[in-house]
């Protein structure tokens, strides 16, 4: 019951992309800089982003790949929010993750019962 490492690659490169697209513009560091939340909600249509797009479709394929390979809906969720949480962590930005967090777990769920 293995997600493809294809998978689990591409969401985490998504990932990588969309927190680099948000970095905070000054001399503010992730130690002195309060976390503040990103300026547009990641399924929002209104400000087309590639990386969102990128990110979207990774998690939806690395559900429907889960899916397929006999994996509950709440272990791909879990998968994921430690991905996130992984990703999060390496990165610099001084970024609150749950609105990123939340969703991604909609667009798993989706991706998820939609195979």
């Amino acid at each position: 019951m293995l997600v493809p490492p294809e998978s689990r690659s591409a969401v985490e490169k998504a990932l990588a992309a969309v927190l680099g697209s948000t970095l905070p513009r000054g001399p503010e560091s992730h130690a002195t800089s309060r976390l503040t939340p990103l300026p547009f909600r990641l399924d929002q249509k209104s400000a087309p982003n590639p990386a969102l797009d990128d990110l979207r479709a990774a998690v939806m394929a690395f559900a429907r790949d889960a899916h397929a390979a006999g994996m509950l809906s709440e272990q791909v969720l879990m998968q994921l929010k430690r991905l996130q949480m992984d990703a999060h962590d390496k990165s610099l930005l001084p970024i609150d993750a749950r609105g990123m967090r939340d969703d991604i777990v909609r667009w798993a769920i989706d991706g998820y019962y939609r195979s």
